[in-house]
């Protein structure tokens, strides 16, 4: 089992097939499928308003915000959203989001994508 750390500003990874199936090379098996990833983090909103979250992601994820699971979508390629209610501007929300390639699809393509975006 491979173990490492990286910093990213943000999670959107997208990568197509057989020459791009890695999100890292030290991670996976040898057809790039079978491996986990986890980021942690905090959002941090400049304005208080109400605020979704969406995760895009194959072949499966789930979100946790500020301690709450508010997305599974664990078992199939899958987007969804959810509302997180009103957010103070400054305050540091944390999040973790949880991800797994499997052999779900043929192909070697995968997704994993955190949006936000505030409510009218």
């Amino acid at each position: 089992m491979s173990r490492f750390v990286l910093v990213d500003r943000q999670v959107s990874f997208q990568r197509r097939g057989w020459d791009g199936r890695y999100l890292h090379p030290h991670v996976g098996d040898g057809n790039g499928d079978n491996y986990s990833c986890r980021w942690t983090g905090f959002l941090q909103p400049t304005r208080s308003e109400p605020f979704t979250l969406t995760l895009e992601a194959n072949d499966g994820g789930r979100l946790w915000f500020d301690g709450r699971l508010v997305i599974d979508a664990w078992d199939a390629p899958q987007v969804k959203s959810a509302t997180v209610g009103d957010l103070v501007a400054g305050r540091r929300y944390p999040i973790r989001v949880e991800f797994h390639k499997g052999t779900f699809a043929a192909t070697k393509d995968f997704r994993i994508h955190l949006s936000w975006e505030s409510l009218p």
